[in-house]
C-alpha cells in the first residue's frame, strides 16, 4: 500500500484514477523502475494485429492510462471484467506516431511481432513531451541492447583467439568489443535523462561479464602453456619450456591487470603466477641438478654398465646446462667456468668407463668362446667394439682422453672378434 500511495502522490494526484488501476500499475513496476510520464485516458485501447482487430474496452466508470518508465511502456485499462494491462519493453517498440485532431489526439505504438496499439489520452497537451520521451528512450534502449548483444555474441571470438594463442586476432577482437562498449556508453550519455541509470548499470554488467571472460581466457591459455612447459621439461627441451612458461606468465599478468582494474578477485591469479615463477626457478637449476644426481649414481654403483649410462646422463645434462636458453635472457648454467670443468671431468670419467666396459665385454666374449657359446661370444665382442667406437667419437669431439690408446684397444678387440666370428662359421 505504501508503494501505491507513493505512486499516487507523485504521478496520479487529484484522485483521477481508481485504486484498482493504481494498484495494478504499482504491482507491475520493478524496484529500480522510474515513472517518467503518464497519460490518463477515458477510452479503451485499440489493437491491430496481423490476425485481426481487438479492442480493450473501458468500463463505464473506469479509466485507462499509459505509463512511460525508464524500462517500458505500460497500458492499463479498467475493463468491465477488471484491470487489463499491456506491457511493452522499449526494445520492442518499432515506431511511435501521434495524430492530433480537432477534439483530441491519439498515440499509436507499433510493436515488433505484436502489432499496433492506439491510445487516446484525455489531455493532449502533455502528449508531445511524452511521445518525444518514448521515441528517444526506445531508440536508445534498442541501440544499446543491440551493441551489448554483439559484445556477448562476439566475446567468444576473443576467447577462442586467446586460448589458441593468436595474439593479433585476440587484440583485434578485444579492441572491436571495447569500441562497442564505449559506443553503448556514449549513446546512453547522448540520450539525455530518463534511462541513464538503468542502462548504465546494464552496460556495467556487460562490461564485467566481458572482462571476466577475458580473464578466464588468459588463465586457460596459461594452463595450456604450463602443461606444455612441463612436457618440454620432461623431454629436456628446456629452451622451449622456458618460452612456454614465459608466455604463461605474460597471460597471467594480463589477467591480473584486468582483474585489478575491474575489481575481480586476484588471489587465484597471483597463486598461479607464483607457481609459474617457481617452475621457472626449478627449470633454471634442473639440468645441473640432474647432472649431479647422475654423477653420484655413477660413482656409487659397482656395475660398469650402469656407470657408463650414468656418466653419459651426467654429460647430457651438463651439455643441456651449457646450451639451454641460447637466444634468451634465461641463464641455466650458473658459473660457466665451473660447469665446463665439470663437463671435461665427466667426459674423462665416461671415456674411462666405456673403455673398462669394453674390456669386461671382451673378457666375457672370450669366456663364452672357450665355453663353446660362440653366438654370445660374438655378441659380447661386438658390444665391446661399439663401446670403443663411441669412446673414440667422444674423444674427438671433446679432444679428450688418449685416442691412441683407444685405437690400440680397438685393434685388440677387433682381432678377438674376428677370431670368434670365424670360429662360429
Amino acid at each position: 500500500m505504501t508503494r501505491m500511495n507513493d505512486l499516487t502522490s507523485r504521478f496520479f494526484s487529484n484522485g483521477e484514477l481508481t485504486d484498482s488501476l493504481l494498484e495494478t500499475v504499482a504491482d507491475c513496476l520493478r524496484g529500480d523502475e522510474e515513472v517518467r510520464y503518464r497519460l490518463r485516458g477515458t477510452d479503451g485501447i485499440e489493437c491491430e494485429r496481423d490476425d485481426g482487430h481487438e479492442r480493450i474496452p473501458v468500463a463505464a466508470d473506469g479509466h485507462s492510462v499509459a505509463v512511460m518508465t525508464n524500462r517500458r511502456l505500460l497500458f492499463a485499462v479498467n475493463t468491465p471484467e477488471g484491470v487489463t494491462t499491456v506491457e511493452i519493453p522499449h526494445t520492442d517498440i518499432r515506431n511511435v506516431e501521434t495524430e492530433k485532431r480537432l477534439l483530441g489526439a491519439t498515440l499509436s505504438v507499433d510493436v515488433w511481432a505484436a502489432g499496433s496499439y492506439t491510445f487516446t489520452p484525455a489531455d493532449r497537451d502533455s502528449l508531445t513531451a511524452a511521445t518525444e520521451y518514448l521515441e528517444r528512450v526506445s531508440t536508445c534502449w534498442q541501440r544499446v541492447v543491440a551493441l551489448l548483444e554483439d559484445v556477448h555474441d562476439q566475446t567468444e571470438t576473443l576467447v577462442t583467439a586467446v586460448e589458441d594463442g593468436r595474439v593479433d586476432d585476440a587484440t583485434e577482437a578485444r579492441e572491436a568489443l571495447e569500441r562497442k562498449l564505449e559506443n553503448a556508453s556514449n549513446r546512453v550519455e547522448m540520450s539525455g535523462s530518463g534511462v541513464r541509470e538503468v542502462l548504465t548499470e546494464r552496460i556495467r554488467r556487460a562490461e564485467r561479464t566481458f572482462h571476466g571472460k577475458r580473464i578466464d581466457a588468459h588463465v586457460d591459455r596459461a594452463e595450456i602453456l604450463v602443461r606444455q612447459g612441463r612436457n618440454q621439461t620432461d623431454s629436456r627441451a628446456y629452451t622451449g619450456a622456458y618460452a612456454s612458461y614465459t608466455r604463461a606468465r605474460e597471460h597471467l599478468e594480463t589477467a591480473l591487470v584486468i582483474a585489478i582494474e575491474h575489481g575481480f578477485d586476484v588471489v587465484d591469479i597471483q597463486t598461479r603466477i607464483d607457481d609459474v615463477a617457481n617452475r621457472m626457478d626449478s627449470l633454471r637449476v634442473r639440468p645441473i641438478a640432474l647432472a649431479h644426481q647422475a654423477r653420484e649414481r655413477a660413482q656409487k654403483t659397482d656395475h660398469i654398465d650402469i656407470a657408463v649410462q650414468a656418466w653419459q646422463d651426467a654429460l647430457d645434462h651438463y651439455r643441456d646446462a651449457l646450451t639451454a636458453g641460447w637466444g634468451t635472457d634465461f641463464d641455466f648454467s650458473g658459473d660457466v667456468e665451473k660447469l665446463r670443468a665439470r663437463t671435461e671431468s665427466t667426459v674423462e670419467q665416461l671415456l674411462a668407463a666405456r673403455r673398462r666396459f669394453a674390456r669386461e665385454l671382451l673378457i666375457d666374449g672370450i669366456s663364452y668362446r672357450d665355453a663353446g657359446d660362440l653366438e654370445t661370444a660374438v655378441e659380447r665382442c661386438t658390444m665391446a667394439d661399439t663401446q670403443l667406437d663411441t669412446a673414440a667419437q667422444l674423444a674427438r669431439e671433446y679432444r679428450s682422453g688418449d685416442p691412441a690408446a683407444i685405437r690400440e684397444q680397438k685393434v685388440e678387440t677387433k682381432r678377438h672378434r674376428s677370431a670368434v666370428t670365424l670360429a662360429s662359421i
